[in-house]
């Protein structure tokens, strides 16, 4: 990555992880927001299962980090396949724990 596209990166970031931008990703698209947002921005919330669970994420001690980010790639995706099948009623509970344990287990004995 060249020094262009560094700043660039960061610039983005640095435009999309700020009370604003996550206060309208919130209120136009309905996405919470993946950062706490100020007691300014909670204000403008004015449905009260969503002002909850903001509150309850500003509450928050920590984060946790992101089930793509610490599953191996391969459980990732057999995750959504298997996640598919069940909502579809091609598969059971049973089935679908079942086919995700071979692969947790065929990835940790790599």
């Amino acid at each position: 990555m060249n020094e262009n596209e560094l700043k660039a990166v960061k610039a983005f970031i640095k435009n999309l992880y700020n009370d604003e931008m996550q206060l309208r990703g919130l209120l136009e698209d309905g996405v919470l927001p993946s950062m706490k947002l100020s007691d300014e921005a909670l204000a403008k919330v004015t449905d009260p299962l969503v002002k909850q669970v903001i509150e309850t994420m500003k509450g928050a001690g920590s984060s946790f980090v992101h089930f793509d980010s610490v599953v191996q790639k391969a459980v990732n995706t057999e995750s959504e396949i298997q996640l598919q099948k069940l909502i579809a009623s091609k598969a059971t509970p049973q089935q679908v724990g079942d086919a995700l344990q071979k692969v947790q287990e065929a990835e940790n004995a790599k």
